[in-house]
C-alpha cells in the first residue's frame, strides 16, 4: 500500500518492451551498391539490423528493439533510413507486431 499522499508505483507502465519490425523501401531507378545500401542502415545506429538488397530497387531492413513507444521507434528508424538512402528512396511496406502500425507511415 502506497504512502498516505503518495501514489502507487507504477513502474509497469515504463518498462520498455521487445518490439520487431520490417520496413521495405522503393529505391529510385538505377545501380545501387548493397554495401553503401547496407552501410545506410547501419551508420544510425542499428548495426543488428537485418538488410536486404537481394530484390532490385528495394531494401528491405528487420529490426528488434526494446522500447516503450513502439510507434515512436519505428518512426525513428524510418526517418533515419530514410535519410541516408538514395534521394528519392520512399518507405513502401512496414510490418510490425504491433497491430496499430500496419500500413504506411510517412
Amino acid at each position: 500500500m502506497a504512502a498516505p499522499g503518495r501514489t502507487p508505483s507504477r513502474e509497469w507502465e515504463n518498462e520498455m518492451a521487445d518490439i520487431e519490425f520490417e520496413l521495405a523501401f522503393a529505391l529510385p531507378e538505377g545501380a545501387h551498391d548493397p554495401f553503401e545500401l547496407t552501410d545506410a542502415v547501419t551508420e544510425p545506429g542499428f548495426e543488428d539490423a537485418v538488410v536486404g538488397t537481394g530484390w532490385p530497387g528495394v531494401i528491405g531492413v528487420g529490426l528488434e528493439t526494446a522500447s516503450d513507444h513502439t510507434e515512436a521507434a519505428t518512426l525513428y528508424a524510418a526517418r533515419a533510413f530514410q535519410n541516408r538512402l538514395p534521394v528519392g528512396s520512399a518507405l513502401r511496406k512496414n510490418w510490425s507486431d504491433q497491430p496499430m502500425l500496419q500500413g504506411g507511415l510517412l
